[in-house]
């Protein structure tokens, strides 16, 4: 049943994020066009509901599946404490925590491996973030007594604690970056139309700020994670110079999806100011990151 559940839930999420997208294009679309804007807008809003039902259709084909099958094979049947270390074993593996290197939050809709658990009773999410591959997590205290357990457990051997970031967060992150891209966007596109006078300009500079605003959103909720995310995501990237060719080649990607739309100049224009726009900003984002890192990691040795 939770299998089910967690399909429907990463559709639902995939398909409304596709949906606004959706939207969004065909609103930059319409202030190329000469017809009048209200219409344009009012055939948009029609085809938005098809476009959601269909989107969560079509990746509901391969989502449910693969629930089951993460639900079948990664879900935790037991979980041991063998020393400092919790061993959590499933169908298919044995995982290894040690319980001074992970960190544990209580929430209400933690996740792991084997899917989403619907808000409700809360649970503990605990993520092992200092190994030598990407983080793992797990959720446990299911009733109140094995909540009750774990978290006396945690908190006797002393594991780090942190406030999980809300949705409430990233949302307002996702909306204020996104809408503040888009309308600049927009503008940028209005100078090219004016000078160039091609309208498909307006579309290519506003859809590529839509995404611009995306990975800001993205980024700057990122810096509001907790104090062993933020050393999580410095270990991915390694060095600094990772990280800003890793900005540079997704902007550059992200330009060209939004520059094909005012043809082989919009890519050659839109790929090339990404690419630099991203690589500056990931210089930024890495040094606000390394320094909120850094001052966390403070405030945490002077708890302790």
């Amino acid at each position: 049943m939770r299998a089910l559940a967690s399909a429907l839930t990463m559709s639902l999420m995939i398909g409304f994020g596709l949906t606004v997208a959706f939207l969004a294009i065909n609103m930059f679309f319409a202030l190329t066009q000469r017809q009048p804007f209200q219409q344009h807008l009012l055939k948009t809003i029609q085809v938005v509901p098809l476009f959601f039902g269909f989107g969560v259709a079509f990746i509901s084909v391969v989502s449910i599946p693969l629930m089951l099958i993460f639900n079948w094979t990664m879900r935790p049947n037991r979980i041991e404490v063998e020393g400092d270390e919790l061993i959590v074993r499933s169908s298919l593996r044995r995982r290894r925590f040690p319980v001074r290197e992970i960190v544990w939050c209580i929430t209400t809709h933690g996740s792991d491996m084997s899917g989403f658990y619907w808000p409700g009773h809360p649970l503990i999410q605990v993520t092992y973030t200092a190994g030598p591959q990407q983080a793992d997590s797990m959720v446990c205290g299911f009733t109140d007594e094995s909540f009750l357990m774990w978290c006396e457990f945690f908190s006797l051997m002393h594991a780090k604690r942190h406030e999980p970031m809300g949705l409430r967060v990233f949302s307002r992150h996702m909306f204020v970056d996104t809408l503040c891209g888009s309308i600049l966007g927009v503008c940028v596109g209005k100078l090219f139309d004016l000078f160039l006078l091609n309208p498909m300009w307006i579309a290519a500079w506003g859809f590529l700020g839509f995404l611009d605003g995306v990975l800001v959103g993205i980024l700057n909720a990122g810096l509001e994670t907790g104090f062993q995310t933020k050393k999580n995501w410095l270990r991915q990237f390694g060095k600094g110079w990772q990280g800003v060719a890793f900005g540079a080649v997704t902007g550059a990607a992200l330009g060209l999806k939004s520059g094909i739309i005012a043809g082989w100049p919009g890519v050659a224009v839109c790929s090339c100011f990404n690419a630099v726009f991203c690589g500056f900003l990931m210089v930024y984002f890495w040094k606000c990151l390394a320094e909120s890192a850094k001052s966390d990691e403070f405030v945490e040795s002077a708890e302790h």
